[in-house]
């Protein structure tokens, strides 16, 4: 049985959200039938509790979601990480980064949610770890430094929960990397751009572009700015960017070249696209793009 999974921004700033919006995106992910959802900026509370988890617990067990993954009482804003899935999650962790620029990044509690799904009622023996994240945002390319900080606590992070908190062995574990990592992604139309993707994909240790691999050389914009009428903090006029990402593990992120690597179970990806969710009246309900996958095993 394939499992149908999304990540998406939804760009629910406190003061931005908007009943209406929260309600057509509950609507549109019920009618996908997603097994696993990653959110991203659910920095509205009362959007977060009044609309995403009473209209998708009806879906999506209470006990299978994290609705506030921080509350960091140093920081205006949470993670504004979001979790829901139908699996039974037996357990989850969240790190806050270390660093952030002196941008509005600063306010919110950045980090790394880390959740441990039991798929085994459709591959008997198997756990899936479902890690969602969202690094420091960047509209002038003035943080890779940041982002690179932030992408070696998530390769520890990752290297430390999967040794520590497995269940299974490692043969029966797999791992992937959901979120917004505001990295421009290869292919970009601008030569030059996608330089920090291929150092980020050297930092976490080399994990599979789930992306690029199914559609190699279509940029994947999920950011753009010529088509995405929603505009709460737009770059500029014209800019088209892939900053979403679905990156798989199959061996446990290691230390520099360490010449040991475990083996984890690779997820067979048989299908990705970018997901353009809209109103009923085709207006775009997120600034971002969702990102949409299908895997098994």
């Amino acid at each position: 049985m394939p499992i149908k999974i999304l990540t998406y921004n939804v760009a629910m700033l406190r003061g931005e959200g908007k009943k209406v919006r929260a309600y057509n995106i509950c609507r549109r992910i019920k009618e996908e039938k997603y097994d696993v959802i990653c959110f991203q900026e659910v920095f509205d509370e009362d959007i977060r509790d009044d609309s995403f988890v009473v209209s998708l617990s009806k879906v999506y067990p209470e006990s299978s979601m994290v609705v506030k993954a921080s509350d960091n009482f140093l920081k205006f804003e949470d993670s504004g990480l979001f979790f829901a899935s139908k699996f039974p999650m037996s357990a989850w962790d969240f790190m806050s980064y270390k660093y952030s620029a002196l941008t509005s990044d600063i306010f919110a509690d950045k980090g790394l949610m880390g959740c441990r799904l039991d798929i085994s009622s459709v591959y008997p023996g198997q756990e899936l770890f479902v890690f969602n994240s969202h690094l420091q945002s960047d509209y002038e390319a003035k943080y890779p430094e940041i982002r690179k900080e932030q992408f070696l606590q998530i390769s520890e992070g990752i290297r430390n929960w999967l040794f520590k908190t497995r269940t299974s062995g490692y043969q029966n574990t797999s791992a992937i990397l959901f979120g917004d990592l505001n990295v421009i992604g290869a292919a970009s139309k601008n030569p030059g751009e996608d330089a920090e993707y291929f150092d980020m994909i050297k930092t976490l240790s080399n994990p599979r572009d789930l992306f690029t691999e199914k559609n190699p050389g279509d940029p994947g914009y999920t950011w753009d700015d010529l088509k995405n009428k929603f505009k709460t903090h737009k770059r500029s006029n014209g800019y088209q960017e892939r900053l979403d990402y679905a990156l798989a593990f199959n061996h446990i992120p290691i230390h520099g070249n360490a010449a040991n690597k475990v083996p984890l179970k690779p997820v067979n990806c048989s299908g990705i696209k970018i997901k353009k969710f809209k109103s009923d009246d085709g207006k775009d309900l997120s600034d971002h793009y969702g990102l949409e996958l299908i895997i098994d095993f």
